[in-house]
C-alpha cells in the first residue's frame, strides 16, 4: 500500500466575519474556523481508496495559548505540551467527522510509536497525535513519513506556491532546494516555512527513499488524484516541489 503523510494548515484557517456584535468585547465572536477544507478530507480519500493516509493537523489557533504561556512566563514544556493539546482537539473533532462518512478512518489519535502497531488493522485514515519531542508538525510530518517509508509527503501552506516571508517580493517557487530554504530561514524569526529538523528528515528521506515532498494551497486538496498526473493538480507550475 502506498503511504501519504498530509500536514494540514494551521491558523491560515481562521476568518473574521464582518459583523457587528450588540457588546464590544464580543468581537471575537466574530472569528471562526472556516470549514470548506477540512470537508474535502472525506472527498480526498473516498477518491484515494487504495491509499494510506497519515494526517497531522497544524495548531489552528494554538497561538492564543502559546502566547498566554508566554506571556505568563510558564516554563516552555507547558507551553509545547499546550501547543500539542490544540493540535489534538482538532484532531478528535476532524476524526469524529470522518468517522461519520463512509472512509475507514481510525477511531482515535495514534501516537508516532504505535503507527506500525495499527496500519496492519484493515483502516487506511490516520491521525497522528503531536508529541513534545518534536520540533513542530512539520517535523512529526517528515518523521512519520520516514517511519512509515512513505512515498509522499504533502504540506498544506496558505498561498502556495507563492511566498511571501524571506523574499524582497512575492515570489512563485515550484522546485524549491533545500539549502535555499535553509538560507532564507536564517533571516526569519521563528520557525520558516519548514523547520530545520523537518528539512533534514526530508533531505534523508529524498536520497535514500526518493520521497517526494509537496507544497501545496488549501484549495487543493480536493484535487489530489495519486493515479493521475501530476497528482491530479494540474501543471507543475501550479504547486511547489521540495528537491535536494
Amino acid at each position: 500500500m502506498t503511504n501519504i503523510v498530509i500536514r494540514l494548515p494551521g491558523g491560515g484557517r481562521i476568518r473574521k466575519r464582518d459583523e457587528k456584535q450588540d457588546i464590544e468585547w464580543w468581537g471575537y465572536r466574530n472569528y471562526f474556523i472556516d470549514t470548506d477544507f477540512y470537508n474535502d478530507l472525506e472527498k480526498l480519500i473516498s477518491k484515494n481508496k487504495n491509499f494510506n493516509f497519515y494526517f497531522i493537523s497544524g495548531g489552528v489557533g494554538a497561538f492564543i495559548y502559546t502566547n498566554l504561556c508566554d506571556s505568563l512566563e510558564l516554563h516552555k514544556d507547558l507551553r509545547d505540551e499546550v501547543g500539542c493539546n490544540i493540535v489534538s482537539v482538532m484532531h478528535k473533532i476532524l476524526i469524529e467527522k470522518l468517522k461519520n462518512s463512509a472512509v475507514r478512518i481510525y477511531p482515535e489519535e495514534i501516537s508516532f510509536d504505535d503507527i506500525n502497531v495499527v496500519e496492519s488493522r484493515g483502516f487506511n485514515s490516520f491521525f497522528v497525535m503531536p508529541e513534545k519531542r518534536f520540533l513542530s508538525t512539520d517535523s512529526l510530518a517528515a518523521n512519520v513519513g520516514q517511519i512509515v517509508s512513505a512515498n509522499m509527503i504533502i504540506y498544506i501552506k496558505e498561498g502556495a506556491p507563492l511566498f511571501h516571508v524571506g523574499f524582497d517580493e512575492a515570489t512563485v517557487v515550484n522546485a524549491w532546494e533545500i539549502d535555499d530554504i535553509r538560507r532564507r530561514a536564517k533571516g526569519v524569526q521563528g520557525n520558516y516555512i519548514l523547520d530545520s529538523d523537518a528539512l533534514g528528515v526530508i533531505e534523508n528521506l529524498i536520497a535514500k527513499n526518493k520521497t517526494r515532498t509537496l507544497i501545496l494551497s488549501p484549495g487543493q486538496l480536493k484535487e489530489i488524484n495519486m493515479e493521475d498526473d501530476n497528482f491530479g493538480l494540474g501543471q507543475m507550475t501550479s504547486f511547489t516541489e521540495v528537491i535536494k
